[in-house]
């Protein structure tokens, strides 16, 4: 194999978010008595939430909620059901939309576009959604009709998808993604989605969706999902057909590498492609290197420049590492976590934003 290439870090930050460690995320100056989450899950916690968009639908009748993206989901009446009855009057619903052009929200929700048989995503968009009844109980994930749901595109007129979801039944249970298992084992992966048979337009002209196909129109990629939780929008990514295994590896590091979500250790490494909406989580430890880690075995493609971020939250202090590259085979990412700020963290994620949209 080709020899391989050490890429050290670089500091890739604007001069100017040097002075953001005493910001929030409104640009206001923090009070010294804010609390600092001290753990990777409170970190996470506090940024899911704020992504989260909550409606309220009556489900003794039809109703279409509209997300800030464009997004829309339909629900028939009888839609959410607790123990297989459906909930008489409203339900609380609450959606987190991941955009191809704000890449940010797929790290501070704690997601990616890795895909659980090896290969990489590029994303048109992906949400979770979720629903409680008004007292506050969960309704069942199994649906008593599917929810129409239209993802907003600015992809042209029949471009086609596919449709992958998240198998969160076995998280927790026991499953192979059972977060109860080492630091960077079980992680979030999208999975295939199984719906079968074909699915028609509203007036029952044309077919908008095959089994887990769909096909961009007027704007949207519309389809049917019968299940709370997450459901993406994307292809695979494989621009150059040339393939790699990469690996990084950390200096600095303390504690652990996370697993699903930040429910264990402490230590992320993702990298974001340029011009191609993806963030790959890399978390594969490499055998007798606690500090290191590695892309899906020759999954990586060769000749695509990215950012690679490492960040670490342990014990109320955050850490973080980042440079840039063109993939190159065989290659070896060198980093070393520096303490930093929540502020500076929380805009070296948001900077990735728009970094990912592919050029006109």
């Amino acid at each position: 194999s080709a020899a391989a290439e050490v890429y050290k870090s670089q500091p890739i930050l604007l001069a100017t978010l040097l002075g953001s460690c005493n910001k929030d995320d409104n640009g206001n100056d923090q009070k010294k008595e804010d609390k600092v989450p001290g753990t990777l899950k409170e970190y996470f916690e506090g940024k899911t939430e704020k992504l989260t968009e909550t409606f309220s639908v009556d489900n003794t009748k039809e109703q279409t909620i509209t997300l800030e993206s464009g997004t829309t989901v339909r629900f028939k009446p009888g839609t959410f059901l607790v123990d297989g009855q459906p909930v008489a009057g409203k339900v609380n619903v609450s959606v987190l939309e991941v955009r191809p052009d704000k890449l940010s929200s797929s790290i501070f929700s704690r997601t990616n576009t890795n895909l659980i048989d090896g290969k990489i995503l590029e994303t048109y968009g992906y949400m979770n959604i979720t629903a409680t009844t008004q007292a506050g109980k969960e309704v069942d994930k199994n649906l008593g009709h599917n929810m129409r749901i239209a993802v907003a595109t600015e992809a042209e007129d029949n471009t086609e998808a596919l449709l992958w979801t998240v198998d969160e039944d076995e998280i927790g249970n026991g499953g192979p993604n059972d977060p109860a298992g080492e630091g960077g084992a079980n992680q979030f992966e999208w999975n295939w989605f199984r719906e079968e048979g074909m699915i028609w337009d509203d007036e029952g002209e044309k077919p908008i969706q095959e089994w887990n196909r769909v096909v961009a129109n007027a704007g949207s990629f519309t389809f049917d999902f019968g299940k709370l939780g997450w459901v993406n929008v994307d292809v695979i990514w494989n621009p150059n057909n040339e393939n790699t295994t990469i690996k990084v590896t950390l200096g600095g590091m303390i504690g652990e590498w996370a697993n699903y979500m930040g429910w264990g250790g402490n230590t992320y490494v993702f990298f974001i492609a340029e011009g191609s909406p993806v963030v790959v989580q890399i978390y594969t430890q490499v055998q007798g290197e606690s500090n290191s880690v590695q892309s899906y075995y020759n999954q990586m493609p060769v000749g695509v420049k990215g950012q690679w971020l490492a960040f670490s939250v342990v014990d109320g202090k955050y850490y973080m590492a980042t440079t840039e590259s063109t993939t190159t085979a065989d290659q070896i990412i060198a980093m070393d976590l520096e303490e930093t700020t929540m502020a500076i963290l929380d805009q070296t994620i948001k900077g990735i934003d728009g970094y990912g949209t592919p050029e006109e």
